[in-house]
């Protein structure tokens, strides 16, 4: 790697195992799995933040491998206000498309549903700077992509509102799982009964592992569970403040 990636990088492997999407904090290349074949700066973009505060971008691949779906920071007005554009970068060569453009958002916040015709993120709609729950918006892609490949666990600091693997729109809010209706444009607009996933402590991950369950964990205590629609809610492990240090979940299919 040269060294302007040596601290602030990312890589994103494609479904078919073949190609890797390499993230520094100005540009977008890809290499082959094999290592030959490296297209360098294919897309490139203004810096976000400095030094060891450097934010960056993020990105998913379309399922059958020929496209990824990048959020690339444009130029702001200020460092606290934060613009993305949405790409479609092929990876035949041919020019990215753009797809959406966001303002007063977080590249960490944005989210897609799996059949790449929708998006999710956050936008800071009264300026305070914080992020509230009903700051969360659904957004028609200008250009339906096609399926995508979704990460299996998400943090929920920023990406709050998301899809489950049936397609259905999500957002969690005060320790509970809304579902929103079919068709809507805003995180308020929730369908049914909400799902309460705690009754204290704060709900920072959660790992879908069919359409109908789910992983979730959460801090203060720091605990493991299992979450249904249906509403039923399994503990499966639990960790004191002094054994907490950090760790993954993944589950066999």
């Amino acid at each position: 790697m040269p060294e302007a990636y040596v601290n602030d990088w990312r890589f994103v492997i494609s479904p078919d195992g073949q190609q890797i999407a390499l993230i520094s904090g100005t540009a977008l290349s890809f290499i082959n799995a094999d290592g030959s074949n490296w297209r360098q700066a294919v897309l490139t973009y203004p810096q976000v933040g400095a030094g060891d505060a450097v934010l960056l971008p993020s990105g998913i691949w379309a399922q059958d491998s020929r496209a990824f779906i990048f959020t690339g920071p444009m130029e702001s007005e200020a460092p606290h206000i934060l613009n993305y554009t949405i790409w479609r970068v092929p990876l035949d060569g041919s020019p990215g498309q753009s797809l959406a453009t966001l303002t007063k958002s977080h590249s960490s916040s944005v989210t897609f549903s799996p059949d790449g015709k929708q998006m999710a993120f956050f936008q800071d709609m009264n300026g305070d700077g914080t992020i509230q729950a009903d700051d969360y918006c659904i957004l028609p892609l200008a250009v339906e992509v096609g399926p995508l490949n979704l990460p299996e666990s998400l943090e929920l600091s920023y990406a709050n509102l998301h899809w489950s693997p049936g397609g259905t729109a999500f957002v969690l809010r005060d320790r509970a799982l809304f579902e929103l209706c079919p068709g809507a444009t805003q995180a308020s607009e929730a369908c049914g009964e909400p799902i309460p996933l705690s009754n204290n402590g704060i709900i920072n991950s959660i790992q879908w592992i069919d359409s109908t369950r789910f992983l979730f964990t959460s801090l203060e205590p720091a605990t493991l569970s299992l979450g249904s629609l249906d509403g039923t809610i399994t503990p499966i492990v639990a960790w004191s403040d002094t054994e907490w240090s950090g760790w993954s979940a993944a589950t066999s299919r």
